[in-house]
């Protein structure tokens, strides 16, 4: 039973509560940049360009491994 918690941690290199803080760090900023993209959708003059600056800095703060910065 203990492997299915600690099998993917090890492949990320992560101990759970790291694990944890990075996936709800990137769940809240994909919900963040959802909303301002329907937003957008809804009202092309708004947010112009906060939901793809959004994805840009989350797809590097994942490729870095250390999301600590907020949006």
């Amino acid at each position: 039973m203990a492997n299915i918690f600690t099998q993917h941690l090890k492949s990320v290199n992560k101990s759970y509560w790291q694990h944890c803080y990075f996936a709800l760090w990137f769940a809240l900023h994909m919900l963040f940049c959802g909303i301002a993209l329907i937003i957008h959708a809804i009202f092309p003059f708004l947010l112009i360009e906060t939901g793809s600056k959004g994805l840009e800095k989350m797809i590097a703060h994942y490729e870095s491994g250390a999301p600590h910065e907020t949006l």
